[in-house]
């Protein structure tokens, strides 16, 4: 079929809520139809992927499972691919199977499926566009969380990269414009990134739960940048993230009755009010990376608004979270690290007392503090195996799907193993 007609084609079936997308998709279609089409020499496909298992166990709360009784649902399994029909286009893809409790989606799904045009290439840098399912450029660790030869941990900082709420962060449907520049012994990177997040019924979950709403979050989108500096071949590195995550609230229908003075009533609705939340979110990052030694450190400001139809009608939120982090290589294979890890839910309330009071959910659930002890095997390329013990208080963190958190115990422990192999 001819690239132009296919593209019409999909643009016609194209939303309202997409169609830009989508066109865009349609183009670069075209574009990459018509390069493979003047290739002189067409390469092969390349597969990839990886397995992975690990286990938790936790004294106290869920964590992947019921982790109280040793929990075995800590699987990623990834068949992946990338292709080079042309010189400047790159087409990649991968499936992932990926349980971890009940904060993923227990089922196989794609992960990312993405075109990638280069726009220029020269010895001083590069510049390219991207249109697809992407792995958004989130910190240092986001886009390549998954591959464990480039993961510093089995988990990464929670306070930092939540699990519970990992997909809306991981992936989005998206176009994104990135480049690199070289300027002695520095190197700049711009990624800008625009799209549709993955917005799970998980995921919807863990912000709905804790402000006591039913329904549904609606038009999601991402905006995203991201500006890393690396010096000296990767002695140092400095990365700032900026993140606006937008969404309607819908709330489930149905109403009920209030007695806000004896004997007088009013109808307000029975789950929440219709509204619009927007995540804002700022993250520097640092890195030295010292013969044997890494220090790596990341802090965030997170801020939720949400504005909605109630007499209160605008709440905000803002959140802290940082860590700092030590990693000693012992030998080519083995590394040993040591990290602080803290969250709070609310900065102006860091130990929970003005939320206990007003909702007599326990303090500790505003906050959490984890020390974590690790260490890593590398076996070659292929075979990855890491263990780590974590001792927290509090479980801000913790996932509201697995757990009730007005129930959840203050004090407690989590051991983590993992073993991967890519190939």
């Amino acid at each position: 079929m001819d690239a132009l007609l296919l593209s019409r084609c999909v643009s016609d079936r194209v939303g309202a809520r997409n169609s830009r997308l989508l066109n865009l998709l349609a183009l670069l279609f075209s574009l990459s139809y018509a390069a493979a089409t003047a290739a002189t020499e067409l390469t092969q496909p390349k597969l990839h992927g990886y397995v992975s298992q690990g286990l938790t166990l936790t004294s106290d709360n869920r964590f992947f499972g019921d982790s109280e009784e040793l929990s075995w649902e800590f699987t990623d399994v990834a068949v992946g691919f990338t292709w080079r029909p042309y010189t400047k286009l790159q087409i990649a893809g991968q499936a992932l199977y990926r349980r971890a409790g009940d904060t993923s989606r227990d089922d196989v799904y794609t992960d990312y499926a993405l075109m990638d045009l280069t726009l220029m290439q020269e010895l001083s840098g590069q510049a390219g566009f991207r249109a697809g399912r992407i792995k958004n450029p989130y910190g240092f660790y986001n886009d390549t969380r998954d591959v464990a030869a480039n993961r510093p941990s089995v988990l990464l900082a929670e306070s930092i990269y939540r699990d519970p709420i990992r997909d809306v962060y991981h992936t989005s449907d998206s176009v994104s414009f990135y480049g690199n520049y070289y300027l002695g012994e520095h190197l700049f990177q711009l990624d800008l990134l625009k799209g549709t997040p993955q917005m799970t019924d998980l995921v919807e979950n863990e912000f709905l739960i804790p402000i006591g709403m039913q329904g549904d979050l609606v038009d999601e989108e991402i905006e995203l940048g991201r500006v890393l500096l690396e010096s000296y071949g990767g002695l140092l590195r400095f990365a700032y993230t900026q993140v606006r995550v937008q969404s309607d609230l819908e709330p489930d229908p149905g109403t009920r009755q209030v007695e806000v003075e004896p004997g007088v009533f009013v109808t307000i609705p029975l789950h929440g009010y219709p509204g619009r939340t927007v995540t804002r979110v700022k993250l520097w990052s640092a890195e030295l990376n010292y013969e044997d030694w890494q220090l790596t450190s990341e802090f965030q400001n997170l801020t939720f608004h949400r504005r909605d139809s109630s007499p209160r009608g605008r709440v905000n939120q803002p959140t802290r979270s940082f860590y700092i982090s030590a990693a000693y290589r012992i030998s080519g294979s083995w590394q040993v690290f040591i990290r602080r890890d803290i969250y709070y839910a609310h900065k102006d309330d860091k130990h929970g007392r003005e939320f206990e009071s007003a909702t007599a959910i326990p303090s500790y659930t505003q906050y959490a503090y984890d020390t974590t002890l690790g260490l890593r095997y590398n076996a070659g390329k292929r075979w990855h195996i890491g263990v780590e013990a974590h001792r927290i208080k509090g479980t801000a963190w913790l996932s509201h799907n697995e757990n009730n958190l007005a129930q959840s115990e203050k004090n407690w422990s989590l051991f983590v193993a993992k073993v991967s192999y890519q190939f």
